[in-house]
């Protein structure tokens, strides 16, 4: 009789183990499954204020944005602290149903190297030597200065991006030619030219983002084009970035990615992130989307937004030549019931800019039409799960 109590016990202790391990090792792979899934995320980081990031870049790891009206910003520690850098950038007084408020016009933002460069709408471009804390204007025979898109630099060539193609200097800015052979002509409010948005360097190649027809390469300083959009679902580039042998690009459905030199394209999965969406602002009806302004928005703020342009703004709305906005105006941005109805379902993510920071990608992205959002990912990361689809 002790022996099969003692054999029974073996037997309970036997199997009471095996449960043990069983759950120590359903506990452990779930533990590094959940791990796994938070070192997968995208990062969001805080952002200076409310509204629209329409530029974005970096030098080491100091991290500069630009919006509409509020000028620029750098933050050292991803957000967590912003100071606005815009000493001697020009201040327009923005006229509002008599409420008057400084608007600084920032559209554009580009380092190169230790520079910065910023160019904006009415005033011309600009460049700060040391990381934003002076500006200085630089004055140059570029025609229409005030349509800078991008800058990049190939040794003592300057290339500058604007809507109606790539300039080139090899005198520092005192002569310019246009560098078009290649690009697209498309045509818009009756002209035709190929809406340059973006540039990047990689390997001694620029690569040239356009609003309409993708992305082109050049590996002759731009003295031809060739086109690069094999997998790339959407054509309309708002930036462009380059890390080592990897090309991203910022579109209307998401971001991108090339490690061919534009050669093949594929779309980074950014569904693992529940977006916050601001419906403060935004209202869904029926017969479109509409827009309550706030106190200090303008007519262009609302239109990047909302990626349409101020005078498709100003036709929905029966604005005429320089009518103002006011605070708790309703506008109309879209009058398509069809196409509201999908963007009641899907996630819209528009990457507005790019920038490379401490081998991260940070891309400033608008969300069903709403405010702008930053979030980053290690490079290493985003090419991995690009590698394993």
């Amino acid at each position: 009789m002790k022996n099969k109590i003692i054999n029974c016990e073996r037997i309970y202790s036997f199997f009471f183990n095996i449960n043990i391990v069983q759950i120590i090792i359903i506990l452990w792979v779930s533990f590094l499954a959940y791990q796994s899934f938070l070192f997968a995320q995208w990062k969001n980081i805080s952002l200076p204020n409310e509204g629209i990031v329409i530029a974005l870049t970096s030098i080491g790891k100091d991290i500069f944005t630009a919006s509409p009206g509020n000028g620029i910003y750098f933050t050292t520690d991803l957000g967590a602290n912003w100071k606005t850098v815009n000493n001697n950038l020009p201040v327009d007084k923005l006229h509002n149903y008599g409420e008057i408020s400084d608007y600084i016009d920032v559209t554009f933002l580009s380092a190169v190297g230790e520079n910065i460069y910023a160019a904006t709408s009415f005033h011309g471009l600009f460049i700060s030597t040391n990381k934003g804390k002076n500006w200085i204007k630089i004055e140059n025979n570029l025609d229409n200065v005030n349509d800078v898109k991008s800058i990049v630099m190939i040794g003592n060539n300057i290339f500058i991006a604007k809507q109606w193609g790539i300039c080139l200097s090899t005198d520092n800015g005192a002569n310019w030619e246009y560098v078009n052979d290649g690009l697209p002509q498309t045509t818009y409010d009756m002209l035709k030219y190929p809406h340059v948005s973006s540039l990047a360097v990689i390997e001694n190649n620029i690569i040239a983002g356009t609003e309409y027809d993708g992305v082109y390469l050049s590996a002759n300083s731009g003295e031809n084009w060739i086109e690069v959009n094999t997998g790339l679902t959407d054509k309309h580039i708002n930036a462009l970035a380059v890390s080592d042998s990897v090309i991203f690009a910022g579109t209307n459905v998401g971001l991108f990615i090339s490690t061919n030199k534009g050669q093949e394209w594929k779309l980074v999965d950014y569904n693992q992130i529940v977006p916050t969406k601001s419906e403060s602002t935004k209202e869904y009806q029926e017969t479109g989307i509409f827009h309550t302004v706030e106190k200090g928005e303008t007519l262009i703020g609302i239109a990047l937004m909302y990626d349409i342009s101020v005078q498709e703004l100003k036709i929905l709305n029966s604005l005429k030549g320089n009518s103002k906005i006011r605070a708790g105006q309703k506008l109309k941005i879209k009058d398509n019931s069809a196409d509201l109805e999908s963007t009641k379902c899907d996630n819209k993510i528009v990457v507005r800019a790019i920038t490379i920071c401490n081998s991260n990608v940070f891309t400033a992205n608008n969300i069903n039409y709403g405010s702008t959002e930053i979030w980053y990912k290690p490079i290493d990361e985003v090419l991995s799960e690009i590698k394993n689809e």
